[in-house]
């Protein structure tokens, strides 16, 4: 993958020309299958991991197209749950290269370009589409979509999407389509008020949470589904933590809005989509022993829900937390507000992008009132917190970055 890996360093650059201009040149290939397209800041991942399991268990040929990727790049562009083959990677990266004359894409858009055509030779009955950053300029936005998704919003890539929840409300809300229904999460008032007026602007029928469809508690991890036409007992999802029945309703009425569109998915592959779920890096745990948990949250929202969830899923266990961070990521926010749960914090690197240094997280730890210790690399910080939750019968909780997790997954799949 030479191209693709000269392309890393190009940055992010908002804006629709470049990948308009390359999917033009390549036949306009996403308007070739029928999609949904998910936004937000936290959540969104699962929520399109749901939704494909329910549509490939109805029996129907289903794209997913994610980002970034834990392992390897195959995982961002998948039939069913095959990941495409290396050998159409390859392909495919020639081919798009050969329409970029005068054209300059970011890493992203080229790999939008070349998920778009796979999926249009493999005619996938429906496309389950997830948003790179914000949703108003990505290059996924060009697909004509049959219902748009927004899960909850909180600030995050403000050098991009603007200083508050409005601002993110405004990039999240411009996935909607004229005329195409939108199903939305619980969100801020603010962010609320913004996404109902795009949507009244665009003839877009709207479904909230809360309004038209929620998630009640039968008794934890079980929950119940009310739709505007269907309505499930005692659902349990395969994914940890109480924000999982959120993400559930909110998949559940994408689902409503599918079914409606000509897609008969039925109860049985909905429930079974909803327990059957799997999504690396979504509180996930990986070992026992010492237990290990991965988790992709790096705002101070994904912050917030863990500090709720990890004492609920692991009550009486002091929790040690190897982090690593993104330089364009809110530091003292993330660690301040998981801070609660938290006993000691183990600070690393992250390979392949620009972060934080351990000494300055372990510096906006102490400031914080926790215990930390810095360290050179994942193993090694991975070995201290290890040993440490096993002195005081404690977790480990690897958490500030979605490329932290995945390696910390290889360090254990490899035995580290």
């Amino acid at each position: 993958m030479k191209i693709l890996d000269e392309l890393k360093g190009r940055g992010i650059k908002p804006g629709l020309e470049t990948i308009a201009a390359l999917l033009r040149r390549l036949g306009d290939p996403q308007l070739s299958f029928r999609s949904v397209h998910i936004a937000g800041t936290n959540g969104k991942g699962s929520v399109a991991s749901m939704l494909r399991e329910m549509l490939v268990r109805a029996g129907f040929k289903t794209a997913l197209y994610t980002s970034p990727h834990l392992h390897r790049f195959s995982e961002r562009i998948v039939i069913n749950h095959e990941e495409i083959p290396e050998a159409d990677i390859e392909r495919l990266e020639d081919e798009v290269a050969k329409a970029l004359s005068g054209l300059e894409p970011t890493y992203f858009e080229f790999t939008t370009a070349m998920a778009f055509m796979y999926f249009a030779e493999q005619k996938p009955d429906i496309a389950v589409i997830e948003v790179g950053l914000g949703g108003r300029l990505d290059a996924t936005n060009l697909v004509d979509s049959l219902v748009a998704v927004i899960t909850p919003l909180s600030i995050d890539h403000p050098e991009f999407l603007g200083p508050d929840i409005r601002s993110m409300a405004y990039e999240k809300a411009g996935i909607i389509k004229p005329g195409r229904p939108v199903v939305v999460s619980r969100q801020p008032p603010e962010a609320v008020e913004l996404i109902t007026n795009t949507a009244a602007s665009l003839d877009a029928p709207l479904y909230m949470e809360g309004r038209d469809f929620s998630a009640g508690d039968e008794k934890y991890p079980a929950f119940n589904f009310r739709g505007r036409r269907l309505a499930f007992d005692k659902l349990r999802c395969g994914l940890l933590g109480r924000r999982q029945a959120q993400n559930s309703a909110v998949a559940l009425a994408a689902a409503e809005v599918i079914e409606e569109a000509g897609f008969k998915i039925g109860e049985q592959a909905m429930r079974e989509g909803v327990r059957n779920v799997r999504w690396p890096a979504r509180m996930e745990l990986i070992a026992t022993n010492p237990q290990i948990v991965i988790d992709g949250a790096h705002n101070v929202g994904g912050a917030l829900v863990l500090s709720r969830e990890m004492p609920e899923e692991f009550p009486g266990k002091p929790a040690h937390l190897l982090m690593g961070m993104q330089v364009t990521k809110d530091l003292s926010g993330f660690i301040e507000t998981l801070a609660p749960a938290i006993a000691m914090v183990h600070a690393v690197p992250i390979r392949e992008v620009q972060c934080f240094s351990p000494d300055q997280i372990a510096a906006q730890a102490h400031k914080a009132g926790l215990p930390s210790r810095a360290y050179g690399s994942v193993r090694e910080g991975l070995d201290g917190a290890m040993a440490a939750a096993k002195k005081d019968k404690g977790i480990v909780l690897a958490a500030g970055s979605l490329y932290l997790a995945g390696e910390v997954g290889e360090l254990v799949n490899d035995g580290a």
